[in-house]
């Protein structure tokens, strides 16, 4: 809070809740990941790839 902080990385339903209390807003992972996409960090073929790894976990 005293960072002014406005996003933070959560996957956790618990964490997500406690972000959303704290007036914060919570990304995952698939947010991460489609916002690398989207700002050309990472191609379509990355974003395929990281989902595909993400199901077999």
């Amino acid at each position: 809070m005293k960072l002014n902080i406005k996003e933070i990385l959560a996957d956790d339903k618990l964490a997500r809740m406690a972000a959303r209390i704290l007036g914060m807003r919570a990304i995952g992972y698939l947010g991460v990941v489609m916002r690398a996409y989207e700002t050309g960090i990472i191609t379509q073929s990355d974003v395929i790839d990281s989902i595909q790894k993400l199901v077999k976990a």
